[in-house]
């Protein structure tokens, strides 16, 4: 059955935010499509959507995708590393750095001695299998450390950065 039939024709509904339900306002914070919701879910305020994506708790690549329709937003992030005596001096900070010194010592140490045994084997002419252990710590330890030291690195990037939001693309 039409609505035209019905003798009451459909109003437009306005457009309200699905985080906080305002109407749309000032050229600062209009109302975008930022991902490919439709209906009353489907318009978001540029601000409300930077505050839920801050606020979600999650890493910044899960945060920047619609709970809903799961397409990533359409809106450009950049961090920054906060240099701020708040987080330069908090004990995360020192366990982070302490935790990256001593690996990357431990990886040195393991270079070292690995070169030094390797130097050593050629004056006295030792067996290849005796390198073969030498060879398995090597190749084990060191891409080992390198991972590690690259997730401590992540962790402590994504700990103390700040994210800002440029802009909104093809709202």
């Amino acid at each position: 059955m039409d609505n035209l039939e019905l003798g009451c024709p459909l109003l437009p509904s306005p457009q309200s935010c699905r985080i906080c339900r305002g109407h749309e306002s000032s050229p600062p914070n209009m109302l975008i499509s930022a991902c490919l919701c439709m209906g009353s879910v489907g318009r978001i305020h540029t601000q409300c959507l930077k505050a839920w994506i801050l606020s979600r708790g999650l890493p910044m690549q899960e945060a920047m995708a619609c709970e809903l329709c799961k397409t990533t937003y359409r809106l450009v992030g950049r961090r920054r590393i906060a240099w701020g005596r708040k987080h330069a001096f908090s004990n995360s900070a020192l366990v982070y750095a302490t935790a990256f010194v001593l690996l990357l010592s431990c990886t040195v140490g393991v270079l070292w001695t690995v070169g030094t045994i390797l130097s050593s084997w050629q004056t006295f002419r030792g067996s290849v299998a005796n390198l073969v252990p030498l060879i398995a710590l090597l190749g084990t330890s060191v891409p080992v450390a390198l991972l590690t030291l690259w997730q401590l690195f992540s962790r402590w990037r994504a700990k103390s950065s700040v994210v800002y939001f440029d802009t909104v693309l093809g709202s």
